[in-house]
């Protein structure tokens, strides 16, 4: 063959990989979409949460579907003024609770083995198992997907994983023993029911070093036992709401690891105490920490980490131990459980997540004042649940007053059927004190009996200005 022609063949072939690696490389580059929304994680304002939001953020979730994310929405309400709705006072101390994915059942854990499904409206028992015999029901989580509940035993070291529906096992008890001294804590479903992960932590300063226990929710079967950092006491664990990423608690420590590598991809040590409970916040742009009592500080942290550059960008002081937390579910508000004693014990405490100002509180009764001693009897949250459309928060309760309660936030306070503030339905109540300037029969936009400041509609049955 002729040298040149050779030569020009050579020169074709390299112009051609060169055009096919220029035109491959944005591909590989940003091929990443680790909650699969279709959004690339370079260009993702949420990569840790599913989202359609395409007006102030790509990527972020966004209820309503009108373009806007939901916490920019801000439809859960700024002054919710949570009161008591159903109030179920048991004989046992209640450790754990969880809305259903749609917010009409609330599920709880407690002492005397039971799971209990409750209806969130009249607050009735309605389906009922026991999960643990002869010991009491830990720590239980709901999956988003809504099929499973998983739930761990404090008599043994053991947790299950049962069909919400009709609360049958589906598998049995699953072990999670992983030697002498160990203590399950924890556990958490991924949004779509597929893995389930479970905290085990020492039960004392001595025994085996606990794990991050990750289960096959269908068949049972170990995936992996996850020990970042090399902690020896694991006790919250939380998946991202894309089930990508699994928060884990430890003292003075958390983790975040791959669900998939099982690479642990941050670790912060901002914690001063144990952190009895971690939460994602819908979005996935933070993080709750909830700490317990910390001698040498005399009392808690309450943190809130941004998750994109991993800053704790609240830190508030809690006279007693946090026990539980969640995020209200536009991820504007936080709530934080505490107890047992002191100023805040008994007590349940929400705050503003931008600014970390406290926007309401409500208490079981307080015996004794809730004083500084570890033997007064006031209560402790021990779990908390925030409803899907934000109305309720769902409380499981321990030490005293033991049992289940809902709260429900008082957004329409003159019974006009319009909210304080934006629901998903676009529909906001400018004048919460005056029940009638809203009723509009011809659908103008002029209130038939509006308020003073109003233009009256003086033909309230014809559409017309």
């Amino acid at each position: 063959m002729d040298s040149k022609v050779r030569e020009k063949r050579v020169v074709s072939w390299l112009l051609i990989f060169l055009m096919v690696g220029i035109v491959l490389s944005p591909l590989s580059a940003h091929a990443a979409d680790s909650d699969g929304d279709g959004v690339d994680n370079s260009l993702d304002d949420c990569p840790y949460a599913s989202g359609t939001s395409t007006v102030d953020r790509d990527g972020c979730p966004d209820r309503d579907g009108d373009g806007t994310s939901d916490l920019m929405d801000g439809w859960t309400s700024q002054n919710p003024n949570f009161v008591l709705d159903a109030n179920n006072p048991r004989s046992s101390d209640f450790n754990d609770v969880d809305f259903s994915p749609d917010g009409s059942e609330v599920a709880t854990s407690s002492d005397d083995g039971y799971i209990r499904i409750w209806n969130t409206s009249t607050g009735q028992n309605t389906r009922s198992v026991i999960a643990v015999s002869g010991g009491g029901t830990g720590k239980l989580s709901w999956s988003a997907d809504g099929r499973f509940i998983g739930v761990t035993s404090q008599a043994a070291d053991e947790f299950d994983i049962y069909y919400a529906s009709n609360l049958t096992s589906v598998h049995g008890a699953l072990s999670s023993d992983v030697g002498g001294g160990d203590y399950t804590y924890d556990i958490d479903i991924s949004p779509d029911g597929s893995k389930a992960a479970v905290a085990i932590g020492r039960s004392g300063n001595g025994g085996t070093n606990g794990v991050v226990r990750v289960v096959d929710v269908i068949n049972g079967t170990v995936m992996q036992n996850l020990n970042p950092g090399g902690e020896n006491r694991f006790h919250s664990v939380d998946f991202s709401p894309s089930g990508s990423h699994i928060a884990v608690g430890t003292v003075g420590d958390y983790y975040v690891v791959d669900a998939t590598s099982w690479a642990t991809t941050r670790s912060e040590s901002a914690p001063a105490g144990t952190v009895n409970s971690i939460a994602w916040s819908p979005s996935g742009e933070h993080i709750a920490v909830c700490e317990g009592y910390v001698q040498s500080q005399g009392g808690s942290r309450l943190r809130l980490f941004e998750v994109d550059v991993w800053t704790n960008i609240q830190t508030i002081a809690g006279s007693t131990s946090c026990y539980a937390t969640d995020f209200s579910p536009d991820g504007n508000q936080v709530v934080f459980g505490m107890g047992w004693y002191a100023a805040d014990g008994a007590t349940a405490k929400i705050y503003e997540v931008s600014s970390g100002t406290l926007i309401d509180t409500f208490s079981q009764s307080r015996p004794g004042g809730c004083t500084s001693t570890n033997n007064n009897q006031c209560g402790q949250n021990n779990g908390v649940s925030w409803s899907p459309d934000g109305v309720y928060i769902a409380q499981a309760f321990g030490r005293n007053n033991e049992g289940f309660y809902i709260w429900k936030s008082d957004l329409d306070p003159d019974n006009d059927g319009w909210n304080t503030t934006d629901q998903g339905d676009g529909k906001v109540d400018e004048f919460p004190d005056d029940g009638t300037q809203w009723e509009d029969s011809d659908g103008d936009g002029y209130g038939d009996n509006p308020a003073p400041a109003l233009k009256p509609d003086e033909c309230p049955l014809v559409f017309g200005k």
